[in-house]
């Protein structure tokens, strides 16, 4: 083995080595006792039932929404009416219209182009048999003079001179000639009027469907609610290029330009809303389906409505914010039904189990240490940790064992610096 390998060798066993030293007297130290500090505050350890209520937040949410955007117009469109955020509609009423004088002026423009079209093509389909007929007359006096100079050259040369027999010769020829012509003519005239009738009729069609495509944009300027519920106004991202931090865009009014697809109010179905929240997986025990809850929505007033627990998830989601602890997602339900705008935050009170004859600490007095729950009890005028078991929680309280009824124990962890002492509020646990 190279000396490097070597050197490299001791010293990873001498780094693991002071690793495992350090753990084994950290959790040695923290069984230790330590001197009590009078200025230390501490809350006996009492003895008797206890209710099980959760406090907690969460957010309204609906079960059905519809959204209404504005017509696919293909160009931006000015909004004469929106109604209001929070006001009620019912299925039927009228939620926003737009302008339609820029649809108007397409329709009566494309429907006098259609008209214009048709009187084209009206004309053209009369000259073109106009011109039919007398391409027609033509090849008849044609097909005419060429079967007479045919017949005039069947003369036998001996009763007409080598001169005339020559010229029917020829006449029979030119005729020929002309004929051939006539219906060249005649073939290419008709294949002139049906690329221009073709392309009036393409004009037509595009006057036609400009008009319908219009008239049916116009039809969609009133836009009507499709349930009963309450209007959230979208915010107003048309006028705006530029985002930043904190900034808080307006809700769309009358007289603004929205672009065609824009998201311009949102209808939210009251009558049946829920109410999401998170629970630790230390208060999951505490709470199951069936059990009963009241819940304070903001901005109104301070009422608390009666709720129940609908469902709680059996599997945690993945810690978030850096802690290590797992929620599980809860579901709840009004049992009353109540009008309130999803997205609105909730103070949830939930009615856990009731613990009965159990030994209860204020929350502040259970610790975290080396994974395990623990208490600072006073013995000798001394601090030891002592490990537990949590039986459920409250706001306020802990239900535990592993200590007596009457045992002291310490309200900041003693083992901390007084700087830290000083800011600490007391127990792991919050």
């Amino acid at each position: 083995m190279k000396r490097g390998s070597r050197v490299r060798l001791v010293a990873g066993l001498v780094l693991a080595f002071a690793a495992v030293l350090a753990t084994v007297v950290w959790g040695v130290a923290a069984r230790l006792p330590m001197t009590t500090d009078p200025q230390t505050p501490t809350a006996p350890v009492v003895r008797g039932n206890l209710e099980v209520n959760l406090n907690l937040s969460g957010e309204l949410q609906t079960e059905k929404s519809v959204t209404l955007v504005s017509p696919p117009a293909g160009v931006a469109l000015r909004l004469l009416k929106v109604v209001e955020t929070g006001a009620e509609v019912h299925a039927g009423d009228l939620v926003m219209e737009f302008d339609s004088a820029d649809q108007e002026y397409t329709v009566e423009l494309n429907r006098s182009q259609l008209l214009e079209a048709e009187q084209e093509i009206i004309k053209l389909r009369a000259n073109a048999e106009v011109q039919a007929a007398q391409a027609a007359t033509e090849l008849l006096a044609a097909r005419f003079n060429l079967r007479r100079a045919e017949m005039d050259a069947l003369v036998p040369a001996r009763f007409i001179s080598g001169n005339e027999s020559k010229t029917r010769a020829l006449a029979v020829e030119e005729n020929k000639r002309r004929l051939a012509e006539l219906e060249a003519a005649v073939g290419s005239r008709q294949a002139v009027d049906r690329a221009a009738l073709t392309s009036l009729e393409q004009r037509r069609n595009t006057a036609r469907l400009t008009a319908d495509r219009a008239q049916q944009i116009i039809s969609q300027l009133e836009v009507r609610a499709p349930i009963d519920g309450s209007i959230v106004v979208r915010e107003n991202r048309d006028g705006t290029n530029m985002f930043g931090p904190g900034m808080t865009l307006p809700e769309y009014r009358v007289g603004d330009t929205v672009l065609p697809g824009r998201i311009v109010v949102e209808i939210v179905d009251t009558s049946n809303v829920q109410i999401r929240a998170r629970v630790s997986e230390q208060d999951r025990p505490s709470i199951a389906t069936g059990n009963t809850a009241r819940v304070q929505a903001n901005g109104r007033g301070g009422e608390w409505l009666p709720a129940k627990v609908e469902s709680v998830a059996g599997l945690a989601t993945r810690p978030e914010g850096g802690t290590p602890v797992r929620r599980f997602d809860l579901t709840l339900r009004l049992t009353e039904p109540q009008r309130l705008l999803p997205g609105t935050t909730v103070r949830i009170v939930v009615s856990g189990r009731e613990l009965k004859d159990v030994l209860h600490v204020p929350r502040q007095a259970v610790f975290e240490r080396g994974g395990e729950s623990i208490v600072y009890v006073r013995e000798d005028g001394r601090f030891v940790a002592h490990p537990i078991k949590i039986v459920g929680r409250t706001e306020g309280r802990v239900a535990i064992t592993g200590v007596s009824e009457g045992t002291e124990t310490a309200l900041l962890d003693p083992m901390a610096t007084p700087k830290e002492a000083t800011g600490a509020k007391g127990g792991v646990l919050d």
